[in-house]
Order: structure tokens, then sequence, then C-alpha cells
């Protein structure tokens, strides 16, 4: 297996009978998660242990700012592109992204009542 494992990170689904339910099973959940989710680099997401990286910058440097075309800022060359590793806790800006919505929606689709629970399927995993 490679180093750089990036693209290996998927979400995980639980069998139906250890999804969260509320009080009576939220301490197996956990550890359940846990057991699921660490291998995956989940875990430190969940902890809010990632250094999010910032918004790249656009390529114009000012001198064109707000025109660029694409829906996405275009990346300077100062930039790494070089993917890290899979537990790494500077990933890059897209990394950082995919694995966010990854550890997020591995978190609620494990959860039976997303609304009754008071999750925020719209925050980032840590606050889940």
């Amino acid at each position: 297996m490679s180093a750089h494992g990036s693209s290996n990170v998927t979400m995980f689904t639980l069998p139906e009978d250890q999804r969260l339910r509320g009080y009576e099973n939220y301490a197996s959940w956990v550890i359940t998660m846990e057991l699921y989710g660490k291998p995956k680099g989940l875990l430190k997401y969940w902890e809010n242990k990632i250094v999010v990286p910032p918004v790249p910058k656009d390529d114009s440097d000012g001198a064109d700012a707000g025109t660029n075309p694409l829906p996405f800022p275009i990346m300077t060359s100062a930039e790494s592109t070089t993917p890290t590793p899979l537990h790494s806790e500077t990933p890059l800006r897209l990394e950082y992204e995919l694995h966010e919505s990854v550890a997020l929606s591995s978190i609620l689709i494990n959860v039976v009542d997303i609304a009754g629970a008071g999750l925020n399927h719209k925050g980032k995993s840590y606050e889940a």
C-alpha cells in the first residue's frame, strides 16, 4: 500500500443494530466508531487535531482580483500538490475538504435520528 493513501479515505456504515440510537448505546457506539474510523484517518478529524489549510490564493496576485472564471481558486505554483499521508495532521486543502466531508458523513450515516440527536449536518465533524 502506498504511503500516500489520501484517496483511500472512504465513508463507512455500521450495521443497523450498532448505529447510535441514543443514550442507551452511546458508549458502545463511540468505541465502535473509533475502531472503524481510526484506520481510515478520521479520528483526528473527529478530535479536531487537523490543521486546516488556508484557502488558496487567486493566481492573479491581486492584479485581476475577481476575474477568475472558474468556480474554484487557481492554485499558485508555491502551493504543494504532493499528496500527504493518510494520517497527516497537515493535509492539502483539497485533501482536507474531502476527508472532513467523509468524517462528517461517517458520523451522520451511523446515527438513527440525526435531527433528534441535534446534529448539524452542515457543520464540521468535530462539532457533531
